[in-house]
């Protein structure tokens, strides 16, 4: 399962992400390889997971799983904006430090 490794919403953004609280991602802005990933996710009707980085004293968290509603071009840019639509709330605290925006991890790895 694709995982989407982000910033927290309160700390600062290298992408225009846009949250709606701390565990719900409406969309991403984000390069080409994520945006065929997640397309990928979409065509096959695959939930993607949102793990939230550690922020302050908030743990780092995979805060829900959702779908990928739309995987668009930005226009006069090499960037694309994904959204996401039908959230289901998560809290599952998992630390990892990496240096790329996402990874694939089957949920079995880390849910109890």
């Amino acid at each position: 399962m694709l995982h989407l490794y982000l910033r927290h919403r309160r700390d600062s953004q290298a992408y225009g992400n846009k949250w709606a609280g701390d565990s719900k991602l409406e969309s991403i802005t984000t390069y080409e390889a994520v945006a065929e990933y997640c397309r990928l996710a979409m065509q096959l009707g695959e939930p993607v997971r949102i793990h939230r980085r550690k922020f302050q004293r908030i743990p780092a968290t995979i805060c829900c799983e959702c779908r990928v509603r739309s995987v668009k071009p930005i226009k006069d840019s090499n960037g694309f904006t994904v959204e996401f639509h039908e959230w289901k709330p998560l809290f599952v605290e998992r630390e990892l430090r990496l240096q790329k925006g996402w990874y694939f991890a089957d949920p079995s790895e880390y849910e109890q």
